[in-house]
């Protein structure tokens, strides 16, 4: 097990900078939605480690990032919100079968895909 006394912080933050509710971390994860918000609180003294791994993983980030054991790289360009992009794109597979399927596209097949993308969060 491992503390989890800035686990929560840095959750929290992943969680805002990607746009991902505690229900759809839950989903992700399989971990309870109530068991990710005591983490984020710090009402839970230790977050099992098989959870941690889990967390990481569904916020597209590395355990060791989550432990607060990776320095956080600069943004790239500034921007920090195009890192948790490329981010995201590294870690996760079907982002980046999103992104290569919507390379070549138009744009409007694209804002199509992406309110596809919405009503089914939605549905939820």
């Amino acid at each position: 097990m491992t503390d989890s006394g800035s686990i929560g912080e840095r959750m929290t933050q992943a969680m805002a900078e990607r746009g991902i509710s505690y229900g759809e971390l839950s989903r992700v994860t399989g971990i309870p939605k109530s068991a990710l918000q005591r983490y984020a609180t710090g009402e839970t003294a230790k977050v099992p480690t098989d959870r941690v791994e889990s967390i990481a993983a569904g916020l597209g980030m590395t355990t060791a990032r989550l432990l607060g054991w990776e320095e956080t790289r600069p943004a790239v360009n500034g921007d920090e919100e195009l890192t948790a992009y490329l981010d995201e794109l590294k870690s996760r597979d079907e982002m980046r079968m999103l992104f290569s399927l919507a390379r070549g596209c138009t744009r409007e097949q694209v804002e199509q895909a992406v309110r596809i993308i919405e009503v089914l969060r939605k549905q939820e």
